[in-house]
């Protein structure tokens, strides 16, 4: 199974960095994961569109990932602070190529 996570310091921090373990694989869209899947180049898949009824367990499910981690690696704290997935967020479903590591070497 494919995991998703933040290593070193706080998010935000000069010594964080986005980590996977695994590579997410489409199994196909369905009920409570039928958004849109993103493919990179190669055709790995690299980040998903939220549909309306989505549920994150299915989303897991679909691409053979840790919800769990997905939802912490892309914001969305699952403490009870009220924040849920909804139609067209975009997760990532690997490191955001956007962010880099600018800390000390691991």
């Amino acid at each position: 199974m494919a995991r998703l996570d933040w290593r070193g310091g706080r998010i935000g921090e000069a010594d964080e960095v986005q980590v996977a373990t695994g590579e997410p694989i489409d199994s196909g869209a369905r009920e409570g994961a039928a958004g849109t899947a993103h493919l990179d180049a190669d055709g790995r898949v690299i980040g998903y569109t939220v549909a309306a009824g989505d549920a994150p367990s299915v989303i897991e499910d679909r691409f053979c990932i840790d919800g769990l981690s997905v939802l912490h690696f892309n914001g969305y704290w699952v403490t009870g602070d009220g924040k849920d997935i909804a139609p067209n967020d975009y997760l990532y479903l690997v490191p955001d190529p956007a962010v880099t590591y600018v800390g000390p070497d691991l």
